[in-house]
């Protein structure tokens, strides 16, 4: 009887070892799985495509004396597998050694939510072949996405120049004001350089951008420059008057009148320069006009000063597509940047500048664009839904940054139970510091209704 009251407590023994084991096992593997700031995807299914990505440009420079030849460039450009463009290497053709040498090159990198997060610039001396300038940029965002700083540390010629901004929105996500700062080696410290601000009206048609540069003996931003701004419903810029603050006053500068043909397309831009107080006229102008396609694309852009009373042409710039692919078929960040200004709708294929001199039309520029096919991954982009939790494990929050802006969250306990929830407009941390320590799963809940769901740990006592 003794006997097998032992060999029971034995198999007790035995099988509440095993269970702590595999319970302690499992514990081990959760706290490993979050022990990084982890990227949780919901909604989404990865899948292959295809996309032609721009593998280089040949630009070429002539001289507007006597319309030869001067520079011919070559840029370069290297994707990761989400399409984003991770090198830009620009090339000068040296006739004499018949060759093409290296000038420049951007290289980039980005965080889980394909933000770019580090940008480095190498600048080469064309003739010893020495790099002359190098540059790492460093880039922060908020919860929703938006650039809240980026830092710089330059190094060129010998000198070494640190530099950094800072970015602050409205409750719209409408930029609110850029501080610059600047590093004070002696004292390894960020002093003040200059600030931005945008002051709207109730109707955020209307805004004021002030520009200041700080002044050490004040203690404070000092005013140089106001500009006043108007948007149209679409919230293009229709008028903005420029002035400088001059003798304790603000003095007209300039004026930018614009006309659009529709939300991108800008076909007209004047800049009024020089008012005359005296005459209450403007002495100089220049106008650019834009011409677009019946698809949409920008085919040309012409530029006029004002003259005599009249408008006189200066130079043209024209632009032929291939138009059997379409702009979002394309794989060049940079490319894209530049649409908001020229407003493609097909694939780019040759550009070509030129001036108007002594009532002749010479040639200024000319840029080749060469693409091929690329397979790449692709997450649907109505379905993605991606954040990034960290610390994980915490002791006490934990901070979210997502490509859409999470609503509510909801915690859980292994058993099942809420621990804490909440509903918001827009939610960038969770405070768990009144719950106990544990593993716990998190549901986050997008404006657009995707739910996510990562596991976290507590630990205040690590």
């Amino acid at each position: 009887m003794e006997l097998k009251l032992l060999q029971k407590s034995n198999n007790n023994i035995m099988l509440i070892t095993c269970l702590l084991t595999i319970l302690l096992s499992n514990l081990t593997r959760a706290q490993t799985l979050v022990s990084n700031p982890t990227i949780n995807t919901a909604g989404d299914t990865e899948k292959k495509i295809t996309k032609l990505k721009l593998d280089s440009t040949i630009i070429e420079r002539f001289d507007l004396n006597n319309n030869s030849k001067v520079e011919k460039l070559k840029d370069i450009f290297i994707y990761n597998n989400n399409g984003y463009v991770v090198s830009e290497t620009r090339f000068g053709w040296n006739d004499s050694l018949k060759t093409w040498q290296k000038m420049n090159n951007y290289s980039y990198e980005y965080n889980l939510l394909n933000k770019k997060s580090k940008e480095e610039l190498t600048v080469w001396n064309s003739k010893t072949n020495e790099v002359n300038t190098s540059s790492i940029g460093i880039f922060f965002y908020d919860s929703l996405g938006n650039l809240k700083s980026r830092q710089y540390e330059t190094t060129s010629y010998g000198f070494f120049i640190k530099s950094r901004y800072d970015y602050d929105y409205f409750n719209s996500n409408k930029l609110k004001s850029i501080l610059s700062y600047g590093w004070n080696k002696a004292d390894s410290v960020w002093t003040n350089n200059t600030l931005e601000e945008n002051i709207y009206d109730s109707t955020m048609r209307k805004y004021n951008k002030i520009s200041s540069r700080w002044d050490n003996q004040k203690m404070s931003f000092i005013a140089w420059q106001k500009r006043e701004v108007t948007l149209d419903v679409n919230e293009n810029p229709v008028t903005e008057f420029i002035y400088n603050y001059e003798n304790s006053r603000w003095v007209l500068n300039s004026k930018n009148q614009s006309s659009y043909l529709s939300i991108n397309q800008c076909s007209s831009l004047i800049n009024y320069r020089d008012w005359d107080s005296v005459t209450n006229k403007w002495q100089n102008a220049i106008k650019t006009e834009k011409t677009f396609d019946p698809t949409g694309n920008f085919i040309e852009e012409n530029i006029y000063n004002y003259n005599n009373q009249q408008w006189v042409s200066t130079s043209n710039t024209s632009w032929t597509y291939n138009n059997g692919y379409l702009i979002n078929n394309i794989l060049y960040p940079r490319l894209s940047e530049k649409l908001q200004y020229y407003s493609f709708v097909n694939i780019p294929k040759l550009m070509i500048s030129k001036e108007f001199i002594n009532n002749v039309w010479v040639n200024k520029e000319k840029a080749e664009y060469y693409y091929s096919n690329s397979t790449i991954n692709s997450v649907s982009e109505l379905n993605e839904f991606k954040n990034i939790l960290y610390p994980n494990p915490t002791t006490g929050a934990i901070n979210l940054e997502s490509n859409k802006v999470i609503k509510a969250f909801k915690v859980y306990d292994l058993f099942g139970n809420i621990a804490i929830e909440q509903s918001s407009n827009s939610i960038s941390r969770i405070d768990l510091s009144e719950i106990k320590d544990g593993i716990y799963f998190l549901y986050l809940t997008s404006d657009d209704d995707k739910v996510s769901k990562s596991k976290i740990v507590k630990n205040a006592a690590r």
